[in-house]
């Protein structure tokens, strides 16, 4: 098993972002695995957690509007949030079958039986709801959905993933920090939604975990060790499966450079806290 690398930041840095019982719980306990293949050169970088956002997250704890809700979802506000990406029928399928694989080990529909197949689309449907994070109005309840057959939108505009990320994924930087819009952002990879999806065999959450993210929860749950609760989203805690969202865009996206750490290579972090094992990875 390999160590974690550290970034560009020196450890006095991490520990300042994080805390530093934090900081060490991360470097101790996240269990990286092996890079695939054919991954591009590239720098790569982990996007922080909520918590980790020094001066961010204990003022949302502390004085939030909503005192009644305990968590939220970790999501990174990319420089094209809001820019929404239609997903054509080819592109609900790449994302629905890496749900499937992430709750059965494989891509295939077909093998589904009527309780997975009932599951998964309730799943799908949760995940892909216009009040939710992902698609953000642009769910089945006004666009068009293909997958569980009901059509109840046919002929209109397909249904639309944001342009975010999640926390305690990674990504990778494709070129130097820019200012823009007021911030400091450094462009990454995303999968060109113009295009027709990849190769599910080659690009999929396991072998390019940096362009399909697990989705992740913050709770204002505080731990021993002095950081805080992210779980995975629930969708298939029936089957301990990740939910997965797509790291998809049209055009050149950023990400604010406050919201990174830089690695020394390629590296999975277990995007959850405490550490969680699920299905087919770490």
């Amino acid at each position: 098993m390999k160590t974690v690398s550290q970034s560009t930041f020196s450890r006095r840095d991490f520990l300042k972002l994080t805390g530093t019982l934090a900081g060490v719980g991360l470097l101790t306990a996240c269990g990286l695995v092996g890079a695939p293949a054919a991954l591009p050169k590239g720098q790569w970088a982990f996007c922080l957690h909520d918590y980790q956002l020094e001066g961010v997250w204990d003022h949302d704890r502390k004085y939030r509007t909503y005192p009644k809700k305990i968590a939220r979802p970790e999501t990174v506000t990319t420089f094209l949030k809001n820019k929404f990406v239609a997903l054509s029928p080819e592109w609900q399928w790449f994302w629905y079958r890496n749900l499937i694989y992430c709750a059965f080990g494989h891509f295939n529909e077909s093998k589904l039986n009527k309780e997975q197949k009932r599951d998964m689309h309730k799943a799908w449907l949760w995940l892909i709801k216009g009040s939710e994070m992902v698609t953000n109005r642009h769910g089945p309840e006004t666009h068009w959905e293909v997958i569980t057959g009901e059509h109840k939108n046919r002929g209109q505009d397909y249904i639309s993933h944001d342009g975010l990320l999640a926390g305690g994924n990674i990504i990778r930087v494709t070129g130097e920090k820019i200012r823009k819009g007021g911030q400091d952002l450094y462009p990454f990879e995303s999968m060109d939604g113009s295009k027709p999806p990849p190769d599910i065999n080659e690009v999929n959450v396991e072998t390019r975990p940096d362009l399909l993210h697990r989705a992740t929860i913050s709770h204002f749950e505080q731990l021993d060790d002095g950081t805080f609760k992210v779980d995975p989203f629930p969708h298939l805690e029936k089957y301990n499966a990740h939910t997965v969202i797509l790291n998809i865009s049209i055009d050149q996206n950023y990400v604010p450079a406050n919201r990174i750490m830089f690695l020394n290579g390629y590296a999975t972090l277990n995007p959850y806290n405490p550490e969680r094992m699920m299905n087919f990875a770490s």
